[in-house]
């Protein structure tokens, strides 16, 4: 009857929970009398000590070295939870095809990895206004973009690029139309919404080159360390005209979208500069909650 269903389907529910505290604490309780094992606060804590666990794939391994994936470990170990879970979600599927590639880093979408420089771990890093191993997390994105775009059903290539900073519609920043931001949409609107408010300080017939301009002295006045991504996107709306000492060419955003680049520059700083973080989220805050949106929706 009725009452003997549910009684079995609650038995069945109790079932799945204790064989995943048990494959979680690896306590063995009772089965038969389904008892919850005792210690609280232990459980928690395993779960979490669980969770925050970094799994590190053979691939990456072989192809890093055991000093570089210490090193990353570490940075992995003191970023945000929700970037911790993303990571060992897709880390099997992350791929080093070359880590002494003499060329400009970057993901090939053909082969699914990525080519890195062999100084992406050493002090020519901050020289270049990156952090040691910004490189390397910068390029995985793209390459946790990918892997994590694949089962949404808009996912595409446009020219070779991974999507999923125009597929993810945000359930916090809305539309009048009621539906969500993209990552990519909402940087236009903010970039554009900093270029209106330094344009109506300048007046009314102030020309847009020397609008983009002044953005360009005020980005300089940013620690170059804490530039390079607000700089980047910059680079791209306005066509080149402003940056703060970095940035893709124009050939480069004509081939991808602003969300696509965000997403990579936004989960390497999540991992190993979170100043350079912050002061995105300084400049671009909707975007980066729409970020972080995306970062629990591919981590769940």
């Amino acid at each position: 009857n009725a009452l003997v269903k549910r009684c079995n389907e609650r038995i069945k529910a109790y079932q799945g929970k204790y064989n995943e505290i048990s494959e979680i604490t690896g306590i063995q309780g009772d089965k038969k009398r389904m008892s919850v094992p005792r210690g609280t606060a232990s459980v928690k804590n395993a779960i979490k000590e669980k969770a925050s666990k970094i799994e590190f794939s053979d691939n990456l391994k072989n192809a890093l070295g055991e000093v570089s994936k210490n090193d990353m470990v570490k940075y992995l170990e003191n970023a945000p939870e929700d970037i911790r879970t993303v990571w060992n979600k897709y880390e099997e599927k992350l791929k080093v095809i070359d880590a002494n590639f003499k060329g400009t880093a970057h993901y090939d979408t053909k082969q699914r990895g990525v080519l890195v420089n062999g100084g992406f771990a050493t002090k020519t890093s901050e020289i270049a206004g990156r952090t040691p191993y910004s490189q390397i997390f910068h390029e995985l994105g793209h390459n946790i973009d990918a892997a994590a775009s694949e089962p949404l059903s808009t996912y595409s290539f446009q020219k070779g690029k991974c999507r999923i900073g125009d597929a993810f519609k945000s359930a916090k920043h809305l539309k009048e139309d009621g539906s969500g931001f993209t990552l990519t949409e909402m940087l236009n609107q903010e970039i554009d919404e900093w270029f209106n408010s330094v344009k109506s300080g300048m007046g009314k017939n102030a020309r847009t080159v020397n609008v983009w301009g002044k953005i360009s002295d005020d980005m300089q006045q940013i620690p170059w360390q804490e530039r390079i991504t607000i700089s980047d996107i910059i680079s791209y709306r306005s066509q080149g005209m402003a940056m703060g000492g970095y940035g893709h060419g124009q050939k480069y955003w004509s081939e991808t979208t602003v969300g696509v680049e965000a997403f990579a520059e936004m989960f390497g700083d999540s991992v190993c500069n979170p100043k350079q973080m912050a002061m995105t989220r300084k400049y671009f805050p909707k975007s980066c909650e729409i970020f972080e949106e995306i970062i629990k929706h591919i981590g769940g």
